[in-house]
């Protein structure tokens, strides 16, 4: 768990298998104390807390390989485990919630929500979306990230789509081709 209020995550180390944890609540302790500023973000209350959850399930997805005496790590990509998750939700169970209501839920929704493992997977799906894009979708989901740490996820979330339909068609033509 990374605690915000004391700017120190805190661990139940298990060996290996705990690993992707680590990587994920570290994830949020790097964006949260990057470049020096406290964060504006609230995660109970502030929209966003999808692309927050997103992007540390995007980075926990790494696996590394060894050729010869070199580490090779892969974050992301068309294999990760969280992705297969989101893929079979979204293209099996036709498990969709509009933007317009997904990109406002905060943490409190989150985690009160009966379907917190659906949100989670769509969140991590669409990270995976931007982040593994083009240069120019990377760009945006950067942008779309800092601002919701910096308290202006809500007016962040109209500027990154203009489209609701449009990103929900594009989802899943990336679900559907990213592999290739």
């Amino acid at each position: 768990y990374y605690s915000p209020r004391h700017r120190m995550s805190f661990f139940y180390w298990d060996g290996a298998k705990s690993l992707p944890t680590l990587v994920h609540e570290l994830t949020h302790q790097f964006f949260e104390e990057w470049g020096g500023e406290e964060s504006g973000f609230d995660s109970n209350r502030d929209p966003g807390f999808w692309a927050v959850e997103g992007v540390a399930l995007y980075l926990e997805s790494f696996s590394m390989n060894k050729i010869g005496g070199t580490a090779v790590i892969d974050i992301g990509g068309w294999d990760s485990l969280r992705l297969q998750a989101g893929r079979y939700r979204r293209l099996h169970d036709q498990y969709w919630i509009a933007w317009d209501e997904f990109s406002h839920f905060d943490g409190e929704a989150f985690r009160e929500s009966k379907e917190i493992a659906a949100w989670y997977s769509q969140a991590c799906g669409l990270a995976h979306r931007w982040l593994d894009g083009s240069e120019a979708e990377f760009a945006q989901f950067t942008e779309y990230l800092r601002a919701v740490y910096a308290g202006s996820g809500r007016d962040a979330a109209r500027a990154l789509i203009k489209d609701a339909d449009a990103l929900r068609s594009e989802y899943d033509r990336y679900l559907l081709t990213s592999w290739r």
